[in-house]
């Protein structure tokens, strides 16, 4: 079982991560990711799976809305959700 969990491993810092430590790692993803068990879940439109947690003793919250240049005051409440 898991005990570290990794939201935004495919990222560029999560990705590093989850490569450096490689094993006991669940990663929360838009997508399945082959190398890792998966939670598929879009942290902007649905609510994390109540089992995310299930057997974890560490999180690295690494997920994250970035790269966009727009004016963020009409996108603040992405930001704080994700």
């Amino acid at each position: 079982m898991s005990n570290i969990l990794i939201t935004g491993a495919t990222g560029f810092v999560g990705k590093r991560l989850a490569k450096a430590i490689d094993s006991n790692i669940r990663v929360l993803s838009r997508e399945k990711q082959l190398d890792y068990e998966t939670l598929v879940c879009d942290l902007q439109s649905e609510v994390i799976p109540d089992n995310a947690l299930d057997g974890v003793s560490v999180v690295f919250h690494l997920a994250g809305f970035a790269h966009d240049l727009s004016d963020t005051t009409k996108i603040q409440n992405i930001y704080q959700k994700v």
